[in-house]
């Protein structure tokens, strides 16, 4: 069944409070039109899993949640009929209404949160960005049909700069809206991966002292502690895993050779997308004092082997069989997929990204100067 995941809209309501027997608590109640009964789980992402809160049934389209903890504002989820459709929302202060509609997203209103009334604002601007670039990729697929390298020689630069101005968006907000936990969720949740550690301490750094306590500030500057573990020139922490075939393999013994260290997974579509790309990369140095060491989210072993065997890898594919929970993403701050570091032959760290076409360019530099 198709899923529907609801995009938040901007909506400006003010809340009618009920009262309550603590204030450190909210109600959070609502009605999905199109869904007549079924099944809601309230959850927040919480240690790079979803943790349920609490459940309930919908009942004649209505549901309700009576005593929901608050102590800071915080994303939450809806998480419907097994994940028919999410719906995230930040839980604030006052009591909130969420009305949605299985059939329509652009109906989603969530009324009550003075937190999600400024996530909302914040994604109405970010759209424009990703409205641009959604428009680039329509036009590269038809420059795809078409065979026309020129035109996607030229889109792909244009990318590269719409994409510099969405990023260098989202860094201003952060840096101006320096009391806003929304504006940690974003700091911690959008631009971690995507910018380099100086600018991220800066941005965690200017955060006001008002806020410093909070759970995104929090989490900000333990990734932070982390990535400066693995930041440009330090030793790549080691660790043992399994292979596919069940032998244990360490990540040092590869020293003496140059490593793609890949964090992916069989369930990622980004991660699956860029499988031909990275084959290519294995054909031209394999030879040549190179090796790929895939880290794997997976949980099941046999659908793990499958897929490597479907998409025919041959390089190390590795994985602790813990999906997200592994410790070894951990170890190396890794929040999104799929994610590459390049480690040089004595197992420094030389660069890492998410961007597969910076890695290269890092990883031709090596061979050029080796």
């Amino acid at each position: 069944m198709k899923k529907l995941f609801f995009l938040i809209i901007p909506i400006l309501f003010f809340s009618c409070n009920t009262d309550k027997t603590d204030s450190s608590f909210i109600y959070i109640e609502g009605s999905i039109a199109g869904l007549n009964s079924g099944k809601i789980v309230l959850s927040r992402y919480y240690n790079n899993k979803m943790e349920p809160v609490d459940s309930t049934d919908i009942l004649q389209s209505k549901f309700s949640f009576k005593k929901v903890k608050f102590t800071e504002p915080e994303m939450y989820y809806l998480i419907i009929n097994n994940g028919l459709a999410v719906i995230e929302f930040f839980i604030d202060k006052d009591d909130i209404t969420i009305e949605a509609n299985m059939n329509d997203e652009r109906a989603l209103r969530i009324i009550g949160s003075d937190a999600q009334n400024e996530y909302s604002s914040f994604l109405e601007n970010n759209s424009l960005y990703e409205n641009k670039q959604n428009r680039l990729y329509e036009q590269r697929d038809v420059a795809l049909q078409n065979s026309d390298t020129a035109m996607l020689l030229h889109l792909d630069s244009v990318y590269r700069i719409a994409y510099a101005e969405q990023i260098d968006f989202i860094k201003e907000y952060t840096l101006t809206n320096n009391t806003s936990e929304v504006s940690a969720f974003i700091a911690t949740r959008s631009l971690f991966d995507v910018v380099n550690l100086d600018e991220i301490k800066k941005i965690a750094n200017n955060f006001s002292s008002s806020i410093e306590k909070t759970i995104y500030v929090t989490e900000l500057n333990k990734k932070i502690r982390v990535l400066e573990n693995v930041a440009i020139g330090r030793q790549a922490p080691d660790f043992t895993v399994s292979d596919i075939n069940g032998n244990q393999i360490s990540l040092s013994s590869l020293q003496g050779q140059i490593v793609l260290l890949d964090f992916s997974a069989s369930w990622s579509e980004s991660s699956k997308a860029r499988n031909n790309d990275m084959k290519k990369i294995y054909e031209q140095y394999k030879n040549h004092g190179f090796e790929i060491f895939t880290v794997s989210l997976e949980e099941n072993k046999d659908k793990w082997q499958q897929y490597v065997k479907a998409e025919n890898i041959p390089w190390i594919q590795t994985s602790e069989l813990k999906g997200v929970d592994s410790e070894i993403i951990k170890l190396y701050g890794v929040s999104k997929l799929p994610y590459t570091i390049l480690l040089d032959k004595k197992g420094l760290v030389v660069f890492s990204s998410s961007n597969l076409s910076e890695i290269y360019s890092a990883l031709s530099g090596m061979f050029v100067e080796s």
